[in-house]
């Protein structure tokens, strides 16, 4: 019954983000994966709130899964206004299964935190990067700044962009990031196949490609978006040939993209890295903040994540 509300309550809502659909949940979380919260006032659904339940021995716990930016809770717009979120918000609050911990990044729409901190919750401000306001490529432009549009015209010389469907291959480009800095890419193959087969079922994945003469692959992005907000959700670039600013010159085409989609908002997905956040900034990025929020329920659970170094996550 909650699951037929909870799509009930995306079909008719127009703005639920991606990452809450029912069916994007499904491909990252599978349909048994994860657990719909839903409040309901004379037969209509007023909040909804997805959680991932995960188990380790005899724990369960609620975390974020793969490729879900943000869950946390979503309101009707009937019920948006601040003096509404408490009443509803703790209605959804009443509904959460015993967990041994939970974790979960919360959607920038989220920005009355006391009915989680009433409740014992922890909470930490993290940031995305977004461009707004989408109206040409000359107003985006006109935004970043000189580097950026110097690198972009460097690339363009010598650099033609593609659209192809060629999963693994974005894979491998995406591997070769992770490799330069001695690290292991933390998402499997299979995972983005299931992700990627919804979201081009329903056309709202756009892959790019930076390609020089002679076919080399500079670099690779993967696009997801849908009506209001498109997302640059993972990209990676060829480590000997990092030089020649593909990676730049696919942002730009991802940004010309989402305008051409008649998308208002650009997300870069947002980064708490020193040497990344000047690269968003510099396309004339600002910030957007939301909420994090943890809370323990079991000790030994605790313990172990503290001692054994057990993530979570």
């Amino acid at each position: 019954m909650s699951r037929q509300a909870y799509e009930q309550f995306c079909q008719q809502v127009p703005d639920v983000p991606l990452f809450l659909q029912p069916w994007y949940l499904d491909a990252c979380c599978g349909e048994s994966g994860w657990v719909p919260l839903v409040v309901q006032h004379n037969h209509a659904v007023l909040a909804v709130w997805p959680l991932f339940v995960k188990r380790l021995a005899w724990w369960r716990y609620a975390t974020m899964p793969l490729h879900v930016k943000h869950m946390g809770p979503f309101l009707h717009p009937e019920v948006r206004q601040l003096k509404h979120t408490y009443k509803y918000y703790n209605a959804l609050l009443d509904q959460l299964p015993p967990l041994a911990f939970f974790i979960q990044d919360l959607p920038p729409t989220v920005t009355n935190h006391l009915p989680f901190y009433w409740r014992g919750f922890r909470q930490t401000t993290r940031y995305t990067y977004v461009l707004r306001n989408l109206d040409s490529p000359l107003s985006v432009w006109a935004r970043a700044n000189r580097n950026v549009r110097r690198n972009i015209r460097k690339a363009e010389k010598c650099l033609q962009v593609s659209h192809e469907a060629d999963l693994s291959l974005f894979y491998h480009i995406n591997q070769l990031s992770f490799q330069r800095q001695s690290k292991r890419i933390y998402y499997p193959y299979d995972s983005l196949v299931r992700l990627d087969a919804v979201l081009a079922a329903r056309a709202q994945r756009r892959l790019f490609f930076a390609r020089d003469a002679v076919g080399r692959v500079h670099a690779a992005s993967y696009l997801i978006f849908d009506a209001q907000r498109a997302w640059y959700h993972l990209a990676g670039e060829d480590p000997q040939l990092r030089s020649s600013g593909a990676g730049i010159l696919l942002t730009w085409h991802a940004i010309c993209f989402a305008i051409e989609q008649g998308i208002q908002v650009f997300d870069f997905e947002g980064s708490m890295l020193p040497q990344v956040v000047p690269l968003r900034m510099a396309f004339g990025a600002v910030q957007e903040p939301y909420f994090r929020i943890w809370r323990y329920h079991s000790m030994p659970f605790q313990l172990l994540h503290r001692l054994r170094g057990f993530s979570p996550w």
